[in-house]
Order: structure tokens, then sequence, then C-alpha cells
């Protein structure tokens, strides 16, 4: 199954995203034809992670690519991890999603897992929001991210900044003729 994005936005919103009806702005497959749903965490004015939720075990995996910050463990002890978790399933009950993906509603508990095989960043540029970006590319991909002993492993710092070249070069060639 494709999958879908779980949008920095109005709960609102994000029942127009789930339920695939969209936005102006955001078009998506309806959350209950996707295994997975993929999503930026910020945590506020200080670091990006990657998320992912997998709708087929009810779990949500983070990518972080600074593990020794310990932001995960900040909104924890914040109680966002909770809040977030009653969101998401108040979102897939708005949306009818047991019911649309023809099979019964189950008590859901989410199980966030933090996943420790992602590369950490090394450069000195702050690259979290670049490596979620990274992350969830390999991940939509389907490609392997190939990690510290791999023969194909790229230096953090390098691949960031390869990532932010080639980002840079697609923008440029996809720019509006109005500039």
């Amino acid at each position: 199954m494709p999958s879908n994005f779980f949008p920095n936005a109005s709960p609102r919103i994000w029942r127009k995203v789930a339920s695939g009806e969209g936005t102006e702005t955001h078009i998506s497959p309806a959350w209950w034809t996707v295994d997975r749903v993929f999503f930026h965490v910020n945590v506020k004015e200080a670091h990006w992670m990657l998320g992912e939720l997998r709708l087929d075990t009810m779990k949500i995996h983070i990518y972080d690519s600074f593990l020794e910050g310990h932001f995960y463990d900040r909104l924890v002890q914040q109680g966002h991890i909770q809040t977030f978790k009653k969101q998401v399933v108040a979102l897939l009950d708005s949306i009818n999603y047991w019911q649309n993906r023809g099979i019964p509603r189950i008590d859901v508990d989410l199980e966030f897992i933090m996943e420790t095989w992602v590369p950490q960043q090394s450069g000195p540029l702050g690259d979290c929001a670049v490596w979620s970006c990274l992350l969830l590319e390999y991940a939509i991909s389907g490609v392997r991210v190939p990690v510290q002993g791999d023969e194909d492993y790229t230096p953090t710092d390098y691949a960031a900044r390869r990532f932010r070249e080639r980002m840079g070069r697609i923008y440029w060639a996809s720019r509006s003729s109005y500039y």
C-alpha cells in the first residue's frame, strides 16, 4: 500500500487528509488504504525527527539523527507523547478507520519505538531537519539507509551536504517562470 503523511495542522485538517478528502495544498490517499503514515516531529525551536505510524501494527517508530540530544525523552516528560497517542486514536475513530478498512475496532495503546540504528548527524550545521527529510526519502523509496560499517556508507555531514545540494538543484529546476 502507498504511504500517507500526517500534516502539522489542526484536527479538522487532519481528518480531511486522513479520510482522503485532502485540502487545497494536500491531496493524499485515505488512511484505511495505507499501512504507513509519515510525519515530522518538531521539538520546539530545538530539533526535528521523523515519525512513522504503522497502521498494521499500531506502532509508531521514531527516527532521530541526534540521539544524544535526548529530545524524545523531553517529549515524553512533557506529556506530548501521551497527548499524541490520544489524538491519533481519536482521529482514527473520527474517520471510521476500522469500518472503512473492513476490520473490527480494537483497543489501541500505540507503542512508540525509538529506532537506534539511525545514522547520527556529525556536521556543524544542525542537520536534524535535513536528516528528517533524507530518512523520509529513504523510507518512501524503500531504499535501505546506509549505516556506519556498510560498504556504501557516507559520513553523515557529507550525506547531508549532498542531499541539500540535490534538493537545491531539484527546486531550482522546478522554479516558476515568474522568477
